[in-house]
Order: C-alpha cells, then structure tokens, then sequence
C-alpha cells in the first residue's frame, strides 16, 4: 500500500526543489516542526524527488517513474529510513556482540518498514523505542556503500531526539557525528525532531535547519477527505480543529498502528487532578515525552475552551496553582499556608516563559552588593601561591583582574540580567592558610533600577576560576566552594 500524498508545506517544498534544481541542497538537514505536522513524509518527497526519473516543471517528483514507485513504497534501495525500535524485545541489551545487535537493529527496522508499508498511517514511536547506537553503526555502513540503483543515497533519521532516549545517553548522537561531519558526496541525510533543543549543540551546528510549519485546515480537511474518507462534516470539522495543522493528530483516533496520538486525551486532567502522581507515574525513559504530551493537552484544551468562549482565566489559574512549588502552598515544610508566602518568579511570565524584567518604573537608588567564595588547594600549591612560584605569575593579581572585569560584563554571561555602569568594584584575593587556599571578596556598588548581587557573584566566581585555571597545573583537585551573597544594601539616592 502506497504512502498518502503529501498534502500542504508548499513554500518548504518550492526551497527544497529549488536548492535541489540548482545543485545546492545541503547534504545534512534538519527538517522542525511540530509532532505529526509531516517531516517525515517531507523527508520522503525529497527522497522521491532526488531519485525521480522524470521530474516535472515545477521541480515536482513525477510519481509514476520506478524509482518514484519504489520510494513511495518504502522499498528503493538507496532510501534508508531509519525510526525508533525496541531492541530491548529482542534481547537486544548488555552481552551481546556489537555485529549481533546491528542485525538486530536491520531486522527491527525491516518489520517496521513492512509494517508501515502495509498500514502508513503510523502513530508516534512506543515510549521506550530509541535510536540505539547499534542503528547508527548500520546507519555508517549503508552510509559507506555505493549507490544500488540511482546516483546518491538518501537517509532519513526520524524522530532524532531518541538519538538520547534520556540525559547521559549521548553514544549514538555522538556516534553520528561522524556521518554529519563529512558525509560521502553521493549521500543525503535527513533527521526530523520535534524538539531540535533536545538534539547535541554539535549536531545542530552540523545541519541546515528547515521549519516545517503547521498547515492550513483547508489542507488538513482536504486530507480527512481524500486519505481518510471522513464524510460527516461535524466530524471532520472537529477533527480538522483539534488537528491544529497537524496531519498526524487527524487520524488520531483512526485505527494506526500502536502510537501515543489517542493516549494523551487526559494528560491535562490526570496533571491538573494530581500533579505529583502524574509526575512520579512517568516511566524514566518516556518522562521528557509524556510530559510535553501533557503540555500539548492542556494548551489544547485551553484553546478548546477559547474557541466554546468560556472562562480560560479559571483553567489558567488553575494550571498555575498546580505548578506553584509545594511548599509554597503550605504541603511540605513547618508553618500555616499563611506564613508560606507564595513567591512568584520574576523572571519567569505567566505562560512559564523566560523574560526580562522590566525596571523602567524603578526609582534610582544608591545600590551595594558583597560576596565572597573560597577556592582550597594543597599545601605546596598554596605554598607555591603565596612564594609567587606558579609559572603563570602573580596569582592573587591576576584573579582580582579577572574578578573586575567579569562584574564588568555579567549580563554577557548572565542571559537575564540588565546590563549596569557600575560605579565602583573592588575585588581582593587573599591567601587564608587554614583552609588552605583562597578567599576572594567582591564588593560592588552603583546607583541605579536594579541590584548588583550578580554582580558581585559573578566577579567571585570567574577570580576563583581564575585561581583554579594559574594552579591546575600544581593541583588539579582544587575545590571551589562557598560562594554566596554576604551583603545587599539599598538606598535612596540623592542627586
């Protein structure tokens, strides 16, 4: 059974046949968008494209030519798709010899894709399926292979945040780094993600991006129709909002495969009843994805009550009380609910988005801030230190330097802080033998909307780096530690 047509991503299909038309499609791409919008069937009309016999005017793959057939069908020989398995199922886990597990990874891989040949209409991968490192070994070794019929190789890599399934599982991604970095010329690579922060920074600096946005309803309707055969026009109109244009979410509660579309129906009322149930209940590793599929729900069910012109306020309230820390509310620690004043993270909006806040209607004041943090050594290295032997030079010096100049630049480090003309820093460096080791002291003053905390924080943390960086050679266990605020004034300034 052939793929669906794909429907919609015209402007994303124009630059791709267009780079492609003039020989200047990137060889590593990373087509993001939103889960079910359609990047891997995006992914596929490339591959189509690429291989087509007979393109039309219009840079469009002809549909009819062999190689066109046979990637519709998910059988060309030079198109690698490769999606999340479960080798865990197959007895895929520690003991076995790496050979052994890519003929696993090949075998799963080949199910998968006569499945998808049989039923297309696929949901989302189980929540314990991943890219295991012994898929991105076969994925090297067809990498390596000559062409079996056209001229280039074509790799989809899908769903490519279980390349790490959870944190400190980067082999695999750092594995296919080798493919990214110099990929043979006659191969194409092409990884989907709906999450692209979730993928390794090397990789991403390694991909041409490409947004694949949501699409119209009308093209969403139109394949409700054509694909899916919906006649009731209320059903389908639901269907087509609750879409959000994403043809995946369409066939949701259609009879796919085992996916996740129709299992995160609840997601906002099972959080909202029980957030710490929901919390603990996530298995390790479906947690990152059970809890945006969570997310997803309640941003859908507050459009749902949007568009019935309800009260979103008394939901909205409702989600925040559930994400306000417990013991804010009165559920953990000693005291009434009363004393636990609940404090609202200034740097954070209602929606849970980072941002800048804004001083402007601050009056100026006369602004103090002292901090202190202590770095300790060895013996002969502080002894080194204060006998100014370390072969880098005067370390106390050098720090203090360091020191000023970091207080000097904090909201370059510092993504959230308001960059200041601060009036005064003093940073003195100080040996202190019962440690043993360094004592750095900041002190940092300015008269303007906002403290200088960060200030004086940050000024103590990078001379104490800077220690660290002059003696690692002496002593590579050194430990920074204890650095805090000692001291906050304000006030009124008179001009």
């Amino acid at each position: 059974m052939p793929l669906p047509p794909l429907i919609g991503h015209e402007r994303v299909k124009t630059r791709l046949a267009g780079a492609h038309a003039s020989g200047k499609l990137p060889q590593a791409l990373l087509l993001a968008g939103p889960r079910g919008v359609g990047k891997q069937r995006l992914a596929l009309w490339l591959a189509q494209l690429i291989h087509c016999e007979a393109p039309g005017p219009l840079e469009e793959p002809c549909g009819e030519c062999r190689s066109c057939r046979l990637v519709l069908s998910l059988q060309h020989p030079d198109v690698h798709w490769f999606v999340p398995v479960e080798l865990g199922k197959r007895g895929g886990g520690g003991g076995i010899d790496a050979d052994k597990q890519i003929e696993l990874v090949a075998d799963a891989l080949a199910e998968e894709m006569a499945a998808r040949r049989e039923q297309p209409l696929y949901g989302p991968p189980a929540g314990l399926a991943s890219h295991p490192v012994a898929a991105v070994r076969l994925l090297l070794r067809r990498l390596a292979l000559t062409p079996a019929m056209g001229q280039r190789k074509v790799f989809i890599v899908g769903d490519a945040e279980r390349l790490i399934p959870q944190l400190g599982t980067e082999v695999a991604a750092n594995a296919l780094l080798k493919a990214l970095e110099e990929p043979p010329a006659d191969s194409t690579i092409i990884i989907t993600a709906s999450d692209p922060n979730a993928l390794l920074p090397t990789i991403l600096s390694r991909v041409v991006p490409v947004r694949v946005a949501r699409i119209a309803d009308s093209d969403v309707t139109a394949f409700g129709q054509q694909a899916l055969g919906i006649t009731s026009k209320a059903e389908l109109a639901q269907r087509v909002t609750a879409a959000e244009g994403c043809i995946g979410k369409l066939f949701a509660t259609t009879g796919v495969r085992s996916g996740e579309w129709g299992g995160s129906g609840d997601q906002a009322a099972r959080f909202l009843e029980a957030p710490w149930l929901f919390a603990l209940g996530q298995v390790p590793f479906q947690a990152r994805g059970g809890f945006t599929d969570m997310l997803d729900s309640l941003a859908s069910r507050l459009r749902s009550e949007f568009q019935r012109g309800a009260d979103t306020g008394k939901l909205v309230e409702a989600i925040a009380g559930q994400c306000e820390p417990a013991a804010a509310r009165g559920r953990i620690g000693r005291g009434s609910a009363g004393d636990a004043a609940v404090m609202k993270l200034s740097h954070v909006d209602y929606t849970g988005r980072a941002r800048m806040v804004d001083v402007g209607d601050k009056p100026l004041m006369d602004r103090t801030a002292v901090a202190t943090g202590t770095i300790r050594m060895s013996p002969d290295a502080f002894r080194q230190v204060a006998e100014q032997a370390v072969a880098k030079g005067d370390v106390l010096a050098v720090s203090e330097v360091a020191g000023t100049l970091a207080a000097k630049r904090t909201a370059e480090l510092i993504p959230l802080c308001h960059p200041l003309g601060l009036d005064h820093v003093e940073v003195e460096a100080s040996l202190v033998e019962s440690l043993p080791g360094v004592l750095v002291r900041a002190r940092v003053r300015t008269v303007g909307r906002t403290g200088v905390e960060m200030e004086a924080l940050t000024a103590v943390a990078v001379a104490l780096l800077t220690v660290y960086d002059m003696v690692k050679a002496v002593d590579g266990s050194m430990v920074i530690g204890d650095v805090r605020l000692l001291e906050k004034q304000k006030a009124p300034h008179d001009d």
